[in-house]
C-alpha cells in the first residue's frame, strides 16, 4: 500500500485549513470590513474550486490505475451530484458574501460551511481510496 494517493485529498483539506488561517492574517492586514470580506471571500472560492479539481483528479487517477472502472463510476457520479451544484452555490454568491453572510446552521458563514462539506467529501475520498487499495489484488 502507498500513500502516494493521498496527496492530492491531504492537500485539499491542507488548502482549507490554510483559508482559516489566511482569514485571520487578513483581518490583522486589511481594516476596512468590505475589502476583508472581498479578499477573504475570493480566497474561500479559490480554495474551493482547488478542492474540487484535486479531489477529481486523485479519483481518476487511483481507480484508473487499479482498473476498477465501477469504483470510479460510482464515486464520479456521486461527487458530480455533491460538487457541481456547491459550485454553483459558491459562484451564485456577490463578492464578499461567502465571508459575511450567516446561515441558520448554528451560525456558521456560508464560507464555513463550504468548507466543513469539501472536508468531509476529502476525507470519504480518502477512505474510498483506503478501501480501492485493500481490494485491489496486487499484481
Amino acid at each position: 500500500m502507498t500513500f502516494y494517493p493521498y496527496l492530492p485529498n491531504l492537500f485539499a483539506i491542507y488548502l482549507i485549513a490554510v483559508s482559516k488561517f489566511t482569514e485571520l492574517y487578513a483581518v490583522q492586514l486589511i481594516p476596512d470590513k468590505h475589502q476583508r470580506n472581498i479578499a477573504v471571500d475570493w480566497e474561500i472560492r479559490l480554495s474551493s474550486i482547488s478542492a474540487v479539481i484535486s479531489s477529481l483528479i486523485s479519483l481518476y487517477s487511483v481507480f484508473e490505475t487499479s482498473q476498477s472502472f465501477v469504483w470510479l463510476t460510482a464515486t464520479s457520479v456521486i461527487l458530480v451530484m455533491i460538487f457541481v451544484p456547491l459550485l454553483f452555490w459558491i459562484i451564485s454568491h456577490k463578492a464578499g458574501h461567502l465571508a459575511s453572510e450567516v446561515t441558520g446552521l448554528g451560525h456558521l458563514r456560508h464560507g464555513s460551511v463550504c468548507g466543513i462539506v469539501l472536508v468531509i467529501v476529502n476525507v470519504l475520498i480518502i477512505a474510498a481510496i483506503y478501501i480501492n487499495q485493500r481490494l485491489t489484488i496486487p499484481r
